[in-house]
């Protein structure tokens, strides 16, 4: 009784050390000279209201534009975090939709919020991606994400039907399958009460995930002191999140699952 009483406090405490270091990482990396571009995150109102676990709300959908040229919907990490790179980077011939959401948490609000947050962006992106389906026929799409909008792109490529000609590509992806023996996969492994989920899974699209082994988002550690300081210190080398590049790359219509450094 004493042993699983003790192990339940440390996995608490785990936890809870885990939330604060990430609320300063969040800040730190948010204050930081080199992180990605954020578009407009920097004119995001800061919801002030309690944590509640829950979203901020519904984020505006822009319906369908009449353009039914090849797309990439791009979806931002937090705070808009890598949408310039992404956008810019789209392969020749496709025009760029990026995906609206609420995704400017304040840091303090961020691991009781990023939960609701994704599933409003999933909705989001789901709406979009059938709005164009439905009007333009079976075009060619790319889905790309990074961090927070990795897990929406995911979501949304883990559930797209197959028939759809759909391209993925996500950078630090929390519910990243192993790739290798020895690979942890994705954070939700070891923190699913911070980081949402149904636990590590795959997709039904082929998508090209990418993952720098020393970022704690995608290649997880129960540690939770490496978590913060792997977070802090390698959630943003991706080489400009170049979704063209990469593309050309690793292969197009392939599931592709890649660890570098």
């Amino acid at each position: 009784m004493f042993v699983k009483l003790l192990k339940r406090k440390l996995t608490l405490l785990a936890i809870v050390t885990l939330g604060v270091g990430l609320v300063a990482a969040v800040s730190f990396v948010n204050s930081g000279s080199d992180e990605p571009s954020s578009g407009e995150a920097d004119t995001a109102s800061a919801s002030e209201e309690e944590s509640t676990g829950e979203s901020a709300g519904e984020s505006p959908r822009q319906g369908f534009s009449g353009d039914c040229s090849p797309t990439m919907f791009v979806v931002p990490g937090w705070r808009n975090g890598a949408v310039n790179e992404m956008s810019g980077s789209a392969p020749g011939g496709y025009r760029v939709q990026v995906i609206t959401y609420p995704n400017d948490a304040p840091a303090e609000q961020f691991p009781f919020r990023v939960a609701g947050d994704v599933q409003v962006g999933v909705d989001t992106l789901n709406w979009e991606v059938n709005q164009f389906y439905d009007a333009c026929g079976n075009q060619p799409t790319i889905i790309a994400g990074y961090s927070m909008g990795a897990l929406v792109a995911g979501n949304v490529l883990q559930t797209q039907p197959e028939y759809r000609d759909i391209q993925g590509i996500v950078f630090s992806d929390g519910r990243r399958l192993p790739a290798f023996d020895g690979d942890p996969g994705g954070a939700e492994a070891f923190h699913g009460a911070l980081i949402p989920g149904d636990g590590l899974r795959g997709f039904s699209q082929p998508t090209v995930t990418i993952c720098n082994r020393l970022d704690s988002v995608c290649f997880g550690t129960p540690d939770p002191v490496a978590t913060v300081n792997n977070y802090l210190g390698h959630h943003t080398n991706y080489a400009g999140w170049n979704v063209a590049h990469e593309l050309g790359l690793h292969g197009w219509g392939v599931h592709k699952n890649i660890v570098f450094g």
